[in-house]
Parts: structure tokens; sequence; C-alpha cells
């Protein structure tokens, strides 16, 4: 596999992540794009060797004890945000002649993955198979993605009814939203419950109309066990 290489500071890429930053899913979180802007420009700066965990921990978050583990987590969590938003960015928002910039596994450099530049095709083509050409370039959202996000929705609805607030986080590794605790007076607590949700068309294990039982992966475990946690009720 070639290796990664880091992006330039160039018009072309400047444009690049401008065009990311407006888009709809950096628009609404601003500490990954903070992130975002801060790779970028220390890759740009040819600083793409010193960008460690400690480095952005302290020059990002804030966090200056290099000591603590929990501040390496933080890095870690957050690189692995970054990577799923680029990549999402790139499936459902991006135009397909995009230049497309991605954080490479085991590095927190922007790097840039060069365009595969295809004939125009009239040129070599029937009219059925430029169509066909269009149709692969049609950007698509699974059965899976819509089902996820009617589970979100149900978990709005059922804490609204409740009266308490939901805050959707947006892209995820594990965390899908918060719950704030919410008094009858309608008095906000700044109490958290961090929520994961888990949706699907099938039957859980052991379901009846009473209940089920759901039994997290491993994985699930040691991702929250590792996650900062905010203030809880």
């Amino acid at each position: 596999m070639a290796e990664p290489i880091p992006i330039d500071d160039s018009a072309e890429i400047r444009e690049q992540v401008a065009r990311i930053a407006e888009s709809n899913l950096f628009r609404r979180r601003r500490k990954l794009l903070a992130l975002l802007e801060y790779l970028v420009s220390e890759t740009m700066a040819g600083r793409a060797a010193q960008l460690t965990q400690k480095k952005i921990a302290a020059q990002v978050f804030r966090l200056k004890d290099s000591s603590d583990p929990q501040s390496d987590a933080t890095v870690r969590i957050s690189a692995t945000r970054l990577r799923a938003a680029l990549d999402q960015y790139f499936r459902r928002e991006a135009r397909p002649d995009e230049i497309r910039i991605y954080m490479p596994a085991r590095h927190y450099f922007i790097a840039v993955e060069q365009a595969k530049r295809t004939a125009h095709p009239y040129r070599h083509a029937t009219a059925g198979a430029y169509a066909s050409s269009e149709a692969s370039l049609a950007k698509k959202i699974s059965q899976a993605d819509i089902i996820g996000q009617q589970g979100i929705n149900l978990i709005e609805r059922t804490c609204l009814d409740m009266g308490f607030l939901w805050c959707p986080t947006g892209l995820e590794a594990g965390i899908d939203g918060y719950i704030e605790i919410r008094h009858e007076s309608g008095e906000v607590t700044s109490c958290i419950i961090q929520v994961q949700s888990k949706a699907t068309d099938r039957p859980f294990e052991a379901e009846t109309s009473a209940g089920f039982e759901f039994r997290c992966s491993q994985r699930d475990l040691d991702y929250l066990e590792t996650r900062p946690h905010r203030k809880r009720p």
C-alpha cells in the first residue's frame, strides 16, 4: 500500500477544507472542526511528523497533564470521530470531482488522496452506458441508516413526553446523544445521561410484549469505559 501523502499549502487544498467546514456535517460540530483545522494547519506547515497525542491534547483540548491516560483517550476518540466524519462527508455531501482528504490510520496528519481521472463518458460510451455511469455516482442512504434514524426519533419523542431534553450528537463512534434531566418546574439540572441507540427492524433477544434482553458487545463496553464522562444525575 502506498504511503499517505500529507497535504501541501495550496489554494486548492484550502478551498477544499473551507468547503468541508461549511458542510452540513461539520458546521454543527465545532469541536471536531477545530481539530480538523488544527491538523490541516500543522500539516501544511510541514509539521506532520510532530503531531502526537500529547501535543494535540495540549493545543486543541487544553489538557495540560500529559501523564493522565484520559488525555490520550480523548485524542484517540476524537481522531476516530474525525476520520469517520470525513469519510461520511465524501460519501454523502461531496461532489465526485472534489479533492479527497483524510486522516491516515495510526497518524494524526491530514493526507490527500489522488483522484482517479476518467475520460468523459460521451467520448467512449453509448448513451446507455453514460446513464449507468451517472447512476453509479448517486449518493445512497441504506435501509439501516433509515432504521437508525427512526430509533433516534423514537428516543427524542420519548424524552420530550417525559419532559426531558434530548441533544443528539450527530455522527459518533458510540454515543448518539445526551438526555438532560429537567424538573417539572422547568428547571434544567445539568445532569446528563449518555445514550447509545440500538435500532433494528428485527426482534431483540428474548423479546416479548412486556420486555426484551440486550447484551452489549465487549467492544461497546470497552469504549464506554474509556470515554470521558459528563456530570451524572
